[in-house]
């Protein structure tokens, strides 16, 4: 066995996750913890007041929370998940003339559905917070 195989081996040993820096990657905490997925917020939002200094600070900040959702939930299928979207009635659309707007006029097209969120097993749910 040459030096540099020796070296990997330990860093795998060392570090479970593949990383000689110490930090594991989804994959391998999702594995950790038997996970389908992890999905990482990428939101940013001003905490600074209006004037002020813009001011950039994590949506999530230092909480996590775990859920199982199932991909095809409804409200007619038995599978549990934490919750899914509900549609209710049907899409609409429809346009407007609009003749002032442009040269030759235009036509405001507007669009929409009627949607909740619903909550179907709070238990499949956690938030922790301030643990990151």
């Amino acid at each position: 066995m040459d030096g540099a195989s020796h070296q990997s081996e330990r860093t795998a040993r060392a570090h479970p996750s593949g990383a000689a820096d110490g930090y594991a990657n989804k994959r391998a905490v999702a594995d950790l913890l038997e996970l389908n997925d992890i999905i990482i917020g990428e939101g940013w939002v001003n905490i600074a007041k209006p004037g002020q200094q813009v001011q950039r600070q994590r949506c999530w900040g230092n909480h996590c929370t775990l859920l199982h959702k199932a991909p095809l939930a409804d409200s007619v299928s038995a599978t549990p998940t934490f919750g899914w979207t509900a549609q209710f009635g049907t899409r609409v659309s429809g346009s407007i003339p609009e003749p002032k707007i442009g040269l030759r006029g235009s036509d405001r097209v507007r669009s929409g559905e009627s949607v909740r969120e619903v909550i179907s097993a709070p238990d499949l749910g956690y938030f922790f917070e301030n643990v990151v």
